[in-house]
């Protein structure tokens, strides 16, 4: 009985095919992985899905020497390879990115080729393996965010982002590649994730329900419903406090403050210019050239005339503006001149010529400038003055 035992060990033995053709696994003298399903190489390394000793195996390998780094073994997976392998087309080739998240687990979605699973799992420091959502036909997983947090499509269509059980987590999803910002809703209310200073992966939720419905005036008493499916990222500004950034729809603006962990917006801004966005007085932020908003996105004051990118401001509502051979002083609020003094040493020079005026030293009422010419045929000449911001009056040195 014991000799007919170790002969039918042997027979079933005898059927097993094993994977002999893959570099990898060669030079690392690996022979009994039964099949390669997946082979995926990145910066990180190289990553291989087979089955082996009867479980599912994921091995990591150094993308420079080629060698074994760390391998884990998952769930029992019986797999018994046919000798004339038989893999529908083009399934090898169906390679998902994976990552390595901020905890040292790597998260990837693995494609047992034979049943076409496609699972999402976490390949966890103690070479253990946990294992996610199972892609159904309805989900189009494209990568790996964070952890619990994957990046794809409902119906091949709706960007959405799924945590590790498959749930939908955010909707109206949007990825920002310049300022490496994610945006989207959750529980309709606005949700961002992004990696702070220091590298760590941080997501805020606002407080109050974000109004995706809108309406347009088009002027002369016409209107058009609007529908904000996703939130774009622009001119992303550091503050003292956090950072503001717009989202821009046709003819209009939201405006989002980040401040201490929290969101705060100030919506339907109508948009004159481009969005700017430039630090004020007080901690406030100047947008689009006309609008300040408090560091909680609160409507402070609302300007007549606009700010120019190159006015130097004195107060909440004024500022100092050159422009081509004179000093004005604004007043933005109302819309005024205050006061207009021509530069009598700029009357005679060219009008193609290059004029930089630069503030050197800024007293309570006396600011100093240094005046650069330069002419269309390279030469250049300067000048000193002190400009008397309240009256306006000039002062050569």
């Amino acid at each position: 009985m014991v000799l007919s035992l170790f002969l039918l060990g042997c027979s079933e033995n005898d059927k097993v095919v094993y994977e002999t053709e893959n570099a990898l696994l060669n030079q690392n003298n690996i022979t009994d992985v039964v099949q390669v399903f997946q082979e995926v190489s990145q910066e990180e390394g190289t990553l291989l899905y087979g089955n082996r000793k009867g479980k599912d195996w994921f091995g990591l390998f150094n993308s420079s020497s080629g060698m074994l780094q760390e391998e884990w073994y998952g769930k029992d997976r019986y797999y018994e390879r046919p000798e004339m392998l038989s893999l529908p087309s083009g399934s090898f080739y169906l390679s998902f990115p994976f990552k390595k998240l901020h905890n040292e687990n790597y998260a990837f979605l693995y494609y047992f080729t034979p049943e076409e699973v496609i699972q999402a799992v976490y390949l966890c420091e103690n070479q253990q393996v946990e294992y996610g959502f199972i892609k159904d036909e309805n989900m189009t997983v494209i990568s790996v965010i964070e952890e619990d947090r994957f990046q794809g499509f409902f119906d091949n269509e709706t960007p959405i982002i799924y945590d590790f059980e498959g749930k939908i987590y955010v909707d109206g999803f949007s990825s920002n590649t310049e300022y490496s910002f994610y945006t989207g809703f959750c529980n309709d209310k606005v949700w961002l994730g992004y990696y702070n200073d220091e590298d760590n992966w941080q997501e805020i939720i606002g407080t109050e329900t974000f109004e995706r419905n809108r309406r347009i005036h088009l002027g002369y008493g016409e209107y058009e419903d609007f529908y904000i499916n996703n939130i774009n990222i622009r001119n992303l500004t550091a503050t003292d406090w956090g950072f503001v950034f717009v989202s821009i729809y046709r003819s209009f603006l939201d405006v989002f403050c980040i401040n201490e962990g929290m969101i705060y917006d100030y919506i339907s801004l109508p948009l004159k210019h481009d969005g700017q966005i430039r630090n004020w007085l007080d901690e406030n932020i100047l947008i689009d050239k006309s609008i300040v908003l408090s560091p909680k996105a609160e409507l402070v004051a609302e300007f007549t005339e606009s700010v120019d990118d190159s006015d130097e401001i004195i107060s909440m509502e004024e500022g100092i503006r050159f422009q081509y051979n004179s000093f004005s002083r604004i007043n933005y609020a109302e819309g005024t001149t205050i006061w207009e003094t021509g530069v009598e040493k700029l009357y005679s020079v060219p009008s193609d010529a290059r004029i930089i005026m630069t503030v050197k030293d800024k007293g309570a009422t006396l600011w100093l400038y240094h005046c650069d010419i330069v002419n269309l045929d390279g030469s250049r000449s300067a000048f000193e003055f002190d400009l008397n911001i309240e009256t306006g009056e000039i002062s050569y040195r």
